[in-house]
């Protein structure tokens, strides 16, 4: 992170404590020079203002327990959890293409789910700290990079509420048609001189022979 002074700096996030807490310790880290004690969610209460910015920056509302007259709103960036972790294949065994493409998403979405937090409790996350219950999960396809997504959206003030993770690219996805035509040597075809060919088939620079073959449908 970069320091309101143009230092950059580095704030640890505990993953001890709740994502309110979190918060509060990067409050009160920093503005160090002026917070003695750490600012403490039992005394402080954290609410989210609005929608974030165009830059991605949250507004949140500081107010004192004790005087809810005592508030302060500051603004800040959260965390991308696909910024920095992406799913192992270990846990991607339920994303197969084995008996084709799901005509329903949503029978990958309760294993999607799983798949993100045994992730992100595999880097040492809490998940019931890291955010509020209620997370939910989903998978589209996103026709501008032709690529499975899992998108897991949370409640918290650290890291973002709309996460994206990009599924790797399986043959299955894009081979639809694994019955093919038959090859056929085309014996007529190929008993024309090459000169007589043209616009009948492509051939390489340089190519001296070329066979042509016709394809046909399979008999039923």
């Amino acid at each position: 992170m970069i320091s309101p002074h143009g230092a950059r700096t580095s704030f640890v996030i505990d993953f001890d404590v709740g994502h309110r807490q979190n918060l509060l310790n990067l409050v009160s880290y920093c503005n160090s020079d002026s917070v003695r004690k750490k600012l403490s969610a039992e005394k402080v209460d954290v609410t989210l203002v609005g929608a974030p910015t165009p830059e991605g920056r949250y507004k949140v509302k500081l107010t004192n327990r004790n005087d809810i007259n005592d508030a302060v709103l500051i603004t800040y960036t959260k965390l991308q959890l696909n910024d920095f972790l992406e799913i192992p294949a270990k846990y991607l065994d339920w994303f197969d293409f084995e008996n084709g493409q799901p005509k329903n998403y949503d029978t990958w979405a309760a294993s999607a789910k799983v798949a993100v937090e045994k992730m992100c409790q595999d880097r040492g996350m809490v998940i019931s700290r890291a955010w509020d219950t209620g997370s939910q999960c989903h998978v589209e396809f996103d026709e501008s990079i032709e690529r499975y997504v899992v998108v897991y959206e949370c409640d918290s003030f650290i890291y973002s509420a709309r996460n994206r993770f990009i599924l790797p690219l399986h043959l299955g996805q894009v081979i639809n048609d694994t019955t093919l035509d038959g090859l056929n040597y085309n014996n007529e075809l190929n008993k024309k001189p090459l000169a007589d060919l043209d616009g009948e088939l492509e051939v390489w620079m340089g190519q001296a022979l070329v066979e042509t073959v016709v394809l046909s449908g399979l008999e039923v």
